[in-house]
């Protein structure tokens, strides 16, 4: 592991010495946490920022703390960055993501069975599963409050700005929305990241990572946007919640529902 660790640096100094120089810099750092719920765009952060800083990814609480546990060193800050998204965006990406061996049990096992199963299987498995929706909406309650004790929504949260950044006790937090990843990601990992090193501008772009529109499922993905439905109940209990009105204005939110109800 070490001997692979000098060679890619030598290989990055070779290339670009400042940027080496400021990577290695960056790894000697405290490190920085991917404290987040799953598809909002945690792997392209993590594959742009492991570039210049050491990071641990986490998805829940339990992860978190372990990870925060063997690598924080009595730190003063503790640096993290959380994301949100749409909650019924986030449950299809969800779903496919996880539609061969994920941990969910609407999981077929193999691509080929995912394939022979027709569009009527995939909707019946994904209306069955029913917790799709409250994993986005009760996740700041359930992984990153139990873990951090911070509670987001005590924090008005920007929505004009789309991004936020939220400092207690000894935490520093940057929160981003999915939806605005082409929009203001890069500067707010940029005003995020600017103290640890003192200047403005450390990201040009991001570099993106787990795209749905490069998977296998694509296609499939497509023709279900354009068949799924979904009922009053969900739409309430994805757009009506806590966290949809703390983190969107009524009129995001009326666009989401827009799209939905268009589907089908």
């Amino acid at each position: 592991m070490f001997d692979h660790k000098v060679k890619s640096f030598i290989h990055q100094f070779r290339q670009s010495p400042r940027y080496a120089i400021r990577r290695l810099v960056g790894y000697f750092q405290p490190p920085l946490y991917l404290f987040q719920m799953g598809k909002v765009g945690s792997n392209t952060h993590m594959n742009t920022l492991q570039l210049q800083y050491r990071i641990y990814h986490s998805h829940t609480a339990e992860d978190f703390i372990s990870k925060l546990e063997r690598n924080n060193n009595n730190e003063q800050v503790i640096e993290l960055i959380t994301a949100t998204r749409d909650p019924v965006s986030r449950k299809v990406s969800t779903f496919f993501q996880n539609i061969i061996d994920g941990p969910y049990d609407y999981a077929f096992g193999s691509q080929e069975k995912v394939l022979d199963a027709g569009m009527d299987e995939l909707l019946r498995r994904f209306q069955t599963w029913q917790e799709g929706i409250e994993e986005a909406t009760g996740w700041f309650d359930k992984h990153f409050f139990s873990a951090t004790g911070i509670d987001v929504y005590a924090n008005p949260f920007e929505k004009d700005k789309g991004w936020q950044i939220i400092e207690q006790g000894k935490w520093r937090v940057l929160i981003l929305r999915y939806e605005d990843i082409s929009v203001n990601h890069v500067d707010a990992l940029n005003d995020f990241v600017s103290r640890r090193y003192g200047d403005r501008v450390t990201y040009k772009e991001l570099k993106s990572k787990n795209l749905s529109s490069g998977k296998w499922y694509s296609g499939l993905m497509k023709t279900f946007y354009e068949q799924i439905k979904f009922s009053q109940e969900e739409m309430a209990a994805a757009y009506d919640s806590k966290y949809a009105h703390h983190f969107y204005s009524d009129d995001e939110l009326r666009k989401m529902k827009a799209r939905w109800n268009h589907q089908g």
